[in-house]
């Protein structure tokens, strides 16, 4: 019995539903001319998996396996084995739900292939199941330990199936995922099995970051060492070495390895001709004081080494940087609750609608039913996409409505970092209350029982004698907040046919022009706005509470539609298609270098990379909500630092590409989660700290503010890729 491949050879099935239904037809054409070519009835079981058609792809299959020979059969038998690994290990970045089936697939043919195991952790992974995935990589361990016993008992299986390099690999992405989730101790003991297999810098460095955020620098010292001798031209290792040497009192070695990491890379000339740059009042105050430090540090470093001032530089820098950090890891005394914190938590209904069962039927109104919002991964240079947009397939949403709620109260922290809303006997109502950090929909590090306004205090309470619909969610002053997770609630309003002239007040900022242009056109009356600031604890007659969309910073379909209706400029046919020519389509670069932070460090060394695949940049803090609106319908492309600007690709058609560039400590999915919604092409970047991780965390304390520094190179291939 024939196998011979040939045309279905180990090609990846990357192609349109179209051409996968002409690949059907072809195979069976092919078994229906050649029965005995076994290879065809391989490529269409698996064409019909692809199609979401198990059962139909097992019912081919088994065809072919009772065509099976018996002298042949384990050899034909690895055919497809193999077919479904290669396939598997194609559709891992685009889809690893399918990767996931085809392991699970080739697993049934023949379940001792550790490699298989490992592939399928992976495929687990980038569905966000990490748990899942640690647990496969194990069994690849396992295996693999099983594998070389019987090796020694009966020397049937050898080395060369299964290297002491592939061996270490399941460690290795078992100490990824644990450093990930910030332990530590699982993450040393998985690197440091994978360098007693196979020593590599990658495994090396991992455990000298381990044991740095451990603050055992002594530990930490010889692994940064190691990493050093097998990779000695990366200067983000020498500058992680000599932050050690720093953290032990070496200040003489301390410099040595940095000035080899400023020699390097040209991260230290830029970042110095750039920070004069920035507008004083722009700086952000969190930070000023390290880039100040930071500043004299790599002038010093810049300085010739025989230069007896520089040491002296160095040398003060180097005891200041100490006492901070003296003082950064010093523990923190235990905190002590207030007094009056109450003895027993508030009481919760996890959800409105568990209240409204309890109340007469006016006060709770369903609008939009539960929805999923389908996901496909980003497009990036990196082998595996990062964690923050491992979410799976779909990611569900919980309905939306209108509660009334008589005596209410309702919430805000100062900052509006928290918000709690209350019924008239102080039960929580779990979905209209949230707080930072935004995590994904139903994580359970975010339920309600959780939230702190149920522990903690609150200031005293103002009375209106009123109806107030409160439109607020976190941080209004925010653009995409504002824009996505408030402005919708109006929709919903409006859906539930609330009449507006019942309404005494709005509870909404409205201080920002964005926020008084877009209130004004949806026709909220200025005379009505209830400012935030002054009623951060309110209790009113009635609380009219739209919920939110979905969650904050998740949002459904509908949310866009309304958008698009409302600003766009040809609102009729803002939800039916382009609303311009092809041949007015733009490439635009959302420039940040305005802002306190998150700005593009080398933005001039990387504009000739823009310049030559046809960008302009623009200012969107300079234009009017519907002048956005309408410039970014008339996108083919659209480049930006993560930020609030990105906001407005919900206005851009389908099929334009996005390409945003993160910092590598701050990468939040908002803006990808909106160009599944808005059917955009999305690719990412993420920013590269030549300096080190500790370097750059002596920078930017806090992550969300980190500016950006993008190798030119990479962002050149990126573009290349999308383009």
């Amino acid at each position: 019995m024939s196998n011979d491949p040939s045309p279905f050879s180990d090609v990846s099935i990357d192609c349109d539903e179209t051409a996968r239904l002409e690949e059907i037809v072809a195979c069976e054409q092919a078994i229906l001319a050649h029965p005995e070519v076994l290879a065809a009835y391989w490529r269409l079981g698996l064409l019909h998996l692809l199609q979401g058609n198990e059962a139909e792809a097992q019912s081919v299959w088994l065809t072919a396996m009772l065509r099976l020979e018996a002298d042949h059969e384990a050899e034909q038998l690895v055919a497809l084995q193999h077919l479904l690994q290669t396939e598997a290990l194609q559709q891992l970045r685009r889809r690893p739900d399918l990767a996931e089936i085809l392991c699970h697939q080739a697993l049934e043919i023949r379940s001792d292939q550790p490699e298989l195991y490992v592939l399928l952790g992976r495929a687990v992974a980038l569905q966000g199941d990490l748990d899942g995935a640690i647990q496969w990589w194990q069994q690849a361990i396992d295996m693999h330990s099983s594998l070389a016993e019987a090796n020694r008992v009966s020397p049937s299986w050898t080395e060369s199936n299964w290297t002491k390099s592939t061996w270490a690999e399941p460690y290795r992405y078992q100490s990824q995922v644990w450093q990930k989730l910030g332990d530590y101790p699982q993450a040393i003991a998985a690197a440091q099995q994978a360098v007693n297999l196979a020593p590599d810098w990658q495994s090396y460095y991992c455990l000298g970051i381990c044991f740095g955020y451990l603050q055992d620098w002594q530990t930490a010292l010889p692994h940064f060492q190691q990493a050093v001798q097998l990779h000695p031209n990366c200067p983000m290792l020498h500058a992680d070495l000599g932050w050690a040497w720093l953290c032990l009192k070496q200040p003489e070695l301390a410099q040595q390895h940095l000035r080899v990491a400023v020699q390097q890379s040209n991260f230290a000339a830029t970042y110095l001709a750039w920070s004069p740059s920035l507008p004083a009042d722009r700086i952000d105050e969190t930070i000023d004081e390290n880039q100040a430090l930071h500043i004299q540090l790599l002038q010093t470093l810049l300085l010739p080494t025989d230069e007896p001032a520089a040491v002296c530089q160095f040398a003060a820098a180097v005891q200041a940087i100490l006492q901070r950090q003296a003082i950064q890891t010093r523990p923190a005394p235990p905190s002590a609750l207030p007094a009056s914190v109450p003895a027993e938590p508030t009481p919760l209904f996890t959800t409105t609608q568990d209240w409204a069962a309890t109340q007469p039927s006016d006060c709770y109104q369903a609008l939009d039913p539960a929805s999923t919002i389908p996901l496909l991964p980003p497009h990036t240079l990196d082998p595996e996409v990062h964690f923050s947009f491992r979410f799976g397939r779909a990611m569900p949403l919980p309905a939306s409505f209108v509660a009334q709620i008589p005596a209410g109260r309702v919430w805000f922290a100062v900052d509006q970092s928290s918000t709690a809303l209350f019924t008239a006997d102080g039960h929580l109502l779990g979905d209209l209350s949230v707080e930072f950090p935004l995590l994904s929909p139903g994580h359970p590090d975010k339920h309600p029982s959780r939230h702190s306004a149920r522990f903690c205090p609150l200031p005293p309470v103002k009375s209106v004698t009123a109806t107030v619909a409160v439109l607020s969610g976190l941080t209004d002053n925010m653009y995409f907040h504002w824009m996505l997770d408030v402005l919708p609630r109006i929709d919903l309003l409006r859906r539930s046919r609330m009449d507006f002239e019942a309404i005494d007040y709005f509870l909404v900022s409205h201080h920002l022009p964005f926020q008084q242009e877009t209130l004004q056109q949806l026709g909220i009356p200025a005379a009505k706005l209830l400012s935030l600031e002054s009623a951060l604890h309110l209790q009113a007659t009635r609380l009219i509470v739209p919920s939110f969309p979905g969650i904050p910073a998740w949002m459904p379909r509908w949310a866009c539609e309304f958008l698009r209706r409302e600003f766009l400029p040809n609102r009729a046919a803002a939800a039916n298609g382009p609303t311009c020519g092809p041949t007015s389509r733009k490439r635009l670069y959302l420039s940040r270098q305005s802002t306190a932070n998150r700005r593009w460090i080398n933005e001039a060394d990387c504009w000739p990379v823009l310049e030559r695949f046809g960008f302009q940049s623009v200012h969107l803090e300079m234009l009017s909500v519907a002048q956005q609106a309408a410039l970014l319908a008339e996108a083919e492309v659209v480049l930006a630092i993560h930020g609030s600007g990105l906001t407005n690709i919900v206005f851009c058609q389908p099929g334009t590409k996005v390409v945003e560039l993160f910092s590598p400590y701050y990468v939040y999915p908002c803006y990808w989660l909106l160009s599944n919604l808005m059917q955009l092409e999305y690719y990412y970047l993420l920013g590269s700290t030549p300096l080190g991780v500790f370097w750059h965390q002596l920078l930017y304390p806090n992550p969300r503010t980190e500016d950006v520094w993008i190798d030119p190179m990479q962002l050149e291939t990126l573009l290349r890729l999308a383009m």
